[in-house]
């Protein structure tokens, strides 16, 4: 598989279409940049997080971010 992707590349990705655009694709979303903060969970609790977040094909960091953000917005919207 990865041989076929480096032929395809090195081929220019004939066929391959690509619709050019100006700016980024993430200016119309608010961004702020991410700081490391530290918490502390149980071993148990940590591979929970760890299988759900390859299940869903994201990472642990992105995963926990998914989690604080819905558990912060659901507790000010119940305020």
């Amino acid at each position: 598989m990865v041989h076929r992707w480096a032929s395809e590349a090195e081929s220019g990705f004939e066929g391959l279409q690509v619709e050019p655009f100006e700016g980024r694709p993430w200016d119309d979303i608010e961004t702020e940049p991410l700081e490391p903060h530290t918490i502390r969970v149980s071993a148990t609790v940590w591979r929970l997080i760890e299988q759900d977040a390859s299940r869903q094909g994201i990472t642990v960091s992105a995963w926990t971010r998914q989690a604080l953000t819905r558990e912060v917005t659901q507790t000010l919207k119940a305020s």
